[in-house]
């Protein structure tokens, strides 16, 4: 079986061939997941105040310009759709998250190369993708997903647009980190 050759981790050092930790892994930083989750519920609470007032039928895409070209027919789970999916992407983030800084905890304890595969941390590095601030991002983004009809498409879209443009920035900046480590 071939094994995977990359530089330690900044916050390891090796000791018979095993590394050991010279700093702790953070924990989990829940309040960027907190805060994600209600940005979502956030948005969830005008639509459901004001769903008689929506239009039926209710608009579900918008093309590059703000005009609605997709419709369904009105009904909640159609309304709270990019809602739920928030939801969804924000448990997601959460269990990435904590699956993450368990991988980075347990790769210490084995011997380099072996099982790397299995790691949810940069090989190179070592180091965490910030899940919390990406939950947050992504919450912003289907936030304005679901409140076009609230919101005017302009402002809606301006939201989706900021979350996108972050999670770009945030990926990217997380891949010069992990080259450069």
């Amino acid at each position: 079986m071939r094994t995977t050759e990359h530089s330690e981790p900044m916050s390891t050092a090796r000791i018979d061939g095993l590394r050991t930790a010279t700093a702790p892994v953070e924990p989990v930083r829940w309040v960027w997941h907190l805060a994600a989750f209600a940005v979502v519920l956030g948005a969830a609470v005008p639509l459901i105040q004001r769903y008689e007032a929506l239009p039926d039928p209710y608009p579900i895409h918008y093309d590059l310009t703000g005009t609605a070209d997709g419709f369904a027919p009105k009904s909640l789970a159609m309304v709270l759709l990019p809602v739920l999916i928030g939801v969804a992407t924000t448990v997601l983030f959460a269990v990435v998250d904590v699956a993450q800084r368990h991988s980075a905890r347990q790769r210490l304890a084995r011997p380099q190369g072996r099982y790397d595969h299995l790691d949810w941390t940069s090989h190179r590095s070592g180091r965490i993708f910030p899940m919390g601030p990406a939950s947050l991002l992504s919450a912003v983004t289907l936030a304005g997903a679901a409140l076009p009809t609230l919101l005017g498409t302009t402002a809606a879209m301006t939201l989706v647009s900021g979350g996108v443009a972050g999670l770009v920035v945030l990926a990217v900046v997380g891949a010069v980190r992990s080259r450069r480590s």
